[in-house]
């Protein structure tokens, strides 16, 4: 199984304190999970211009999360991130993480299968 995630569940997941990759493990069993290269970009803006210092050392631990796991980092045509992640999604046949409403609203609309963390949990 293919798992893509957004960067607000990353930021949700580092200021929560949760091992997001470990729970997608159980939830889903050996995925491989993919980071958008427009995602990355998003949490590097976060480090430098989020509002609340709480964001923007979320935003660094989820860079160091995607680093030291060695998650598949997937190079994407530059665009809107969602709708990039929903085409990525689309082609790959892949769960998606993320916690933004009007991304599930859209996931939701294009039949693709996605979750979110809330209380430290999977939401499936």
């Amino acid at each position: 199984m293919k798992v893509i995630l957004d960067s607000n569940i990353l930021v949700y997941a580092a200021k929560s304190k949760v091992d997001l990759v470990s729970q997608i493990k159980d939830k889903f069993g050996i995925a491989e999970i993919i980071i958008p290269n427009l995602v990355i970009k998003e949490l590097e803006l976060l480090t430098e211009k989020a509002p609340k210092g709480a964001d923007k050392r979320a935003a660094k631990l989820a860079l160091q999360l995607i680093t030291h796991s060695k998650l598949k980092i997937v190079e994407l045509e530059s665009g809107h991130t969602d709708k990039r992640i929903l085409e990525l999604a689309l082609k790959e046949k892949a769960v998606v993480g993320t916690n933004d409403a009007a991304l599930k609203r859209k996931l939701k609309e294009a039949g693709i299968h996605k979750f979110s963390l809330r209380q430290k949990r999977i939401l499936y």
